[in-house]
């Protein structure tokens, strides 16, 4: 790229292309300041959506607890249930056993 002034041709020089790309390179920077700006803002709309979808984490998540504790209700209601029956089991044995210890003496 050559240009003509007072009838001498010249050649841009390192300095005109320094002083393009600085000037470019200055509404980059004020660009990247307004998008920082731009989105360090509140956004209302952002904030009622994370604060609904947080409500109906907080909903789930209350929900989930509710179930868990009745399962645990019911597993513990299980589990006294069989206990019972363990414990009835157990005495059917004892008896069972004294019946068998008595035929033996009578056997013998």
């Amino acid at each position: 790229m050559s240009t003509d002034v007072d009838g001498i041709d010249s050649e841009p020089t390192v300095d005109d292309f320094s002083m393009i790309s600085d000037s470019d390179s200055t509404p980059d920077e004020n660009s990247d300041r307004d998008s920082i700006t731009i989105s360090s803002q509140s956004h209302p709309i952002r904030d009622e959506d994370e604060a609904v979808s947080q409500s109906q984490q907080d909903s789930q998540a209350s929900q989930l607890q509710t179930e868990h504790i009745s399962k645990i209700s019911d597993i513990h209601a299980e589990i006294t249930q069989l206990n019972q029956l363990i414990e009835a089991q157990q005495q059917t044995l004892e008896v069972h056993s004294e019946i068998l210890n008595q035929l033996v003496e009578d056997l013998r």
